[in-house]
């Protein structure tokens, strides 16, 4: 088995995930961006998936591989839904395309309790997570020859990590649900940002392209991904192939 050396997020958030609100209202104390309230996820908290971070190294007191559900690694994109809820965005795993090919990237939905009130303890506001929606090509736009197409981790028999500029066949199968349900991965894609639009579908953008990806209510790819005209990241498959020079590295807005 191949394994990356590197730390994954999950650790270097502290063994939990801080979320934190902004306000941009403080100028009459002269402050632009203040802290008005905060809640914590705790590093235990699992969502039920796949046996995952089987290409990470252990970390801390966390041992891997992750066989009691999809841990949550931090959140990269975080909206209001407009029903009072939140739409929240984990990133692609562990930090890598080599190591989160068994990481299922997509969206919770959550209900934050922020605390904004000191009441003489460091207990923070609550995070519980109400639902999840898993990204797909359902569709198949990632193999149709019509735009961008790329192999996905849905498309492998087994799990590959990345060596250089070269993929590695793991020897570890894909978990059946991800090669059925064409389940979008770590591997597949970064995931950084995310814009919920009125019609309920998502606009995420990420960074291996980088690319801006259209993802309907269920999580599905319904339009073929947007190609930055000359943006290239290390990760994009014309950058590992050796046919285009990095240009980037990545979009994070």
């Amino acid at each position: 088995m191949t394994r990356t050396s590197r730390r994954p997020r999950l650790t270097q958030l502290g063994a939990a995930a801080l979320i934190a609100v902004a306000s941009l209202h403080a100028q009459a104390e002269g402050i632009a961006h203040q802290l008005t309230g905060w809640a914590l996820l705790p590093s235990e908290a699992r969502w039920p998936g796949p046996v995952t971070g089987q290409f990470i190294s252990p970390d801390l007191p966390v041992a891997v591989p992750f066989t009691d559900g999809q841990p949550i690694p931090g959140f990269s994109g975080l909206q209001r839904d407009g029903k009072g809820g939140w739409i929240a965005l984990p990133d692609n795993g562990y930090g890598t395309k080599g190591n989160s090919g068994d990481f299922i990237i997509g969206v919770y939905k959550a209900a934050i309790d922020f605390k904004t009130r000191s009441d003489g303890t460091t207990t923070p506001g609550a995070i519980t997570l109400k639902g999840r929606v898993n990204f797909n090509d359902a569709k198949g736009l990632l193999k149709n020859g019509a735009g961008l197409d790329l192999v996905t981790t849905a498309d492998l028999a087994n799990y590959h990590t990345v060596n250089g500029n070269s993929l590695v066949d793991s020897g570890i199968p894909v978990d059946a649900r991800i090669t059925s349900g064409r389940l979008l991965t770590g591997f597949d894609f970064d995931v950084e940002s995310i814009a919920p639009a009125p019609d309920g579908t998502f606009w995420v953008g990420e960074e291996f392209g980088p690319w801006l990806l259209h993802f309907d209510r269920k999580g599905t790819l319904i339009d073929e991904p947007i190609v930055h005209p000359f943006l290239r990241s290390p990760s994009n498959p014309e950058v590992m192939s050796g046919t285009t020079a990095v240009t980037s590295q990545g979009s994070r807005g």
